[in-house]
């Protein structure tokens, strides 16, 4: 499903797709001989900063119905450790709900297990001279060969995406998600998957060896013409500043609208589609009579398919959280 669209613009939803956490954790300098010899100074190791300054992030909806309150949160699945702690607002919902339901709970040894042999598609190769190219640009990424040799290209590519993002500062392993599951499971709060491994992984694979070829150049060429990085960092500074405005807007700056038939039915089953069954599975948790906070990537909360408006038109009352230096919710 990745190939069907270009990455810069499956970026812009896929950034608001899980990206597979397990996979994203590989995304770490490489010791390898055929890295550059500057990959330590390029790609420093990401540490927790515990004393940095902490506020709110990203978008909270306060969603109301039969008499007990859930929560929406739109999240970022790349962050910078000064982001691991939630912002005195998030914390506070978060605080108030009893259940985490995340895309996915990418934290138990079985799922990571269950994601690698997914990922893992030996049958799938590239032309041999994106193949040499695709390699290259992993080891100029400092990303260790392992992911070469385990797994699929569309895969392969989606971690380089991601992984020359740590130049910047941004890794993975610092995305909201994964923050707030780690906290959850800390603290034996339930955690609950809107989506199995096997939806994940299906968003990231081609139809066939033409797609695969055709989108792999495709992507590889973004990244080198600096599209991805320029787009991907504008997302980042949007989810930072909890910038609605930009979010709601997303259309006119993400270079993501699709050109053709295939590329808008690849858009809807990324967004639209996921959007819904998300939904409905946050709808029946909440009508279990539990608080719940639910935690999806940020453009899954645009217009009228997203979830705080699916919500709305079922008999929530959907309320935005703006920001402010209150902990209050």
């Amino acid at each position: 499903m990745l190939l069907r669209v270009p990455l810069h613009r499956f970026l812009c939803a896929a950034l608001a797709a899980c990206l597979m956490a397990p996979l994203l954790a590989w995304a770490q300098p490489s010791s390898a001989d055929e890295a550059p010899a500057d990959c330590a100074s390029r790609y420093p190791a990401l540490v927790a900063m515990p004393d940095s300054p902490v506020r709110d992030r990203g978008f909270l909806w306060r969603i109301s119905k039969g008499g007990h309150t859930s929560y929406l949160y739109g999240t970022m699945h790349i962050g910078k450790p000064e982001w691991a702690r939630p912002g005195p607002q998030t914390q506070a919902a978060l605080d108030a709900s009893q259940q985490l339901a995340l895309e996915m709970d990418a934290v138990p040894a079985t799922v990571q297990a269950l994601m690698a042999g997914l990922a893992r598609q030996p049958n799938q190769v590239l032309a041999p001279s994106l193949e040499v190219r695709l390699r290259q640009a992993m080891a100029q990424a400092c990303l260790p060969p392992a992911v070469s040799d385990m797994f699929a290209p569309e895969m392969q590519v989606a971690t380089l995406a991601i992984g020359m993002l740590r130049a910047d500062g941004y890794s993975g392993d610092w995305g909201a998600d994964v923050q707030l599951a780690a906290t959850a499971h800390a603290r034996a709060m339930p955690v609950v998957g809107l989506e199995t491994p096997q939806d994940q992984v299906r968003l990231l694979l081609a139809a066939n060896a033409e797609e695969r070829n055709e989108g792999v150049q495709e992507q590889l060429d973004d990244m080198a013409s600096g599209k991805v990085r320029r787009i991907t960092l504008r997302m980042v500074r949007m989810w930072d500043e909890s910038d609605h405005a930009t979010l709601q807007g997303y259309k006119a700056w993400c270079e993501c609208l699709p050109k053709n038939d295939r590329e808008r039915r690849a858009m809807k089953a990324l967004l639209d589609d996921r959007n819904l069954g998300m939904a409905q599975a946050i709808d029946r948790l909440h009508a279990q009579g539990k608080a719940v906070f639910a935690a999806v990537g940020s453009l899954h909360m645009v217009g009228p398919t997203g979830i705080p408006a699916w919500m709305a038109r079922h008999g929530y009352r959907v309320q935005r959280v703006v920001f402010g230096p209150a902990g209050k919710i």
